[in-house]
């Protein structure tokens, strides 16, 4: 069975005593898990990067908000190549 290590940044504390969110033995940390931990995140798809970034959202491109709107997204055509790519 394989162990999960953690990773934490390089500028941790040597002890959680020294760290700004520590209250104090009795309190101990006011956060749920470590400031300083480091985690793993997962690769996210193309979709759902458009998601999270609203591509293709012309209310959200800095092409159509100072001018009006070209004709086509240039944000859809370049997700698109990319997920063309990646199927590949």
């Amino acid at each position: 069975m394989e162990t999960d290590k953690q990773i934490f940044s390089a500028d941790k504390p040597v002890s959680c005593k020294y760290c700004y969110y520590w209250l104090g033995k009795k309190k101990g940390c006011e956060l749920e898990s470590c400031y300083y931990l480091i985690r793993e995140k997962p690769m996210l798809t193309a979709e759902e990067l458009a998601i999270r970034h609203h591509r293709g959202n012309c209310s959200t491109c800095p092409y159509g908000r100072a001018s009006p709107c070209i004709g086509y997204c240039i944000e859809k055509i370049l997700l698109e190549r990319k997920t063309q790519h990646e199927s590949r």
